[in-house]
């Protein structure tokens, strides 16, 4: 089954939340100060991943106070961010892996999300405790309804073709194994599931045996 959204824990409630009507004076997150024109491209970013309603500085500002306050190690992400960027990780090897070819909408989308985690000049510092990748695991889940089938797809591909170097005894980049054939090779693990499971099942006697009395 495809990854979803729904793998990551929630991150707070306020940023799914419409924004106030009359924006709020906060500004800070840990010792930095939101920028006005930086939450502008931020919001735009959001808009090109699906975003219909962009983000007011209060909720992001309201979202990092409500993670700093949760129990946990005073300089590691909570795991509602730090699950969020392990769920990417694969993205830099999926947008350059001449096997898998990815293209059109998804490969867009991922490298939008790509150049904003790699970016120094984003919204949120990466080095603020805690929520310095706040920012980040907010653009992962506005895009993951988009890329999250596409990553899980690579990852598939990415075991099947690990299974066929070891069938080959090569190493997976010494041969080829394209999109198509990763297809192929699923639907034929596929049917072997399937005649496993009816073979667990059933019984190869075309018929039960007819009772019988020894004299």
């Amino acid at each position: 089954m495809y990854a979803n959204a729904e793998t990551f824990p929630s991150l707070p409630e306020v940023l799914a939340s419409r924004p106030p009507a009359s924006p709020g004076r906060r500004r800070q997150v840990g010792p930095c100060c939101i920028n006005p024109r930086g939450l502008d491209r931020f919001n735009e970013l959001l808009a090109s991943l699906g975003q219909a309603v962009p983000l007011a500085c209060d909720q992001i500002v309201t979202a990092a106070r409500l993670l700093e306050d949760e129990p946990g190690a005073p300089l590691a992400p909570p795991p509602c961010i730090g699950l969020r960027l392990a769920g990417a990780e694969p993205l830099a090897r999926l947008a350059v892996d001449e096997g898998w070819e990815a293209g059109g909408a998804p490969l867009k989308d991922v490298q939008a999300v790509l150049h904003y985690l790699l970016s120094p000049d984003d919204l949120i510092p990466d080095w603020v405790p805690r929520v310095g990748r706040l920012d980040d695991a907010i653009v992962i889940d506005r895009a993951w309804p988009r890329i999250g089938e596409e990553v899980a797809g690579y990852l598939d591909f990415c075991r099947l073709r690990l299974l066929e170097a070891g069938l080959r005894g090569e190493r997976p980049g010494r041969f080829r194994f394209t999109r198509d054939e990763w297809r192929v090779s699923r639907q034929a693990e596929a049917e072997l599931r399937a005649h496993q499971r009816a073979v667990r099942a059933g019984s190869y006697l075309p018929a039960g045996a007819n009772r019988f009395r020894v004299h």
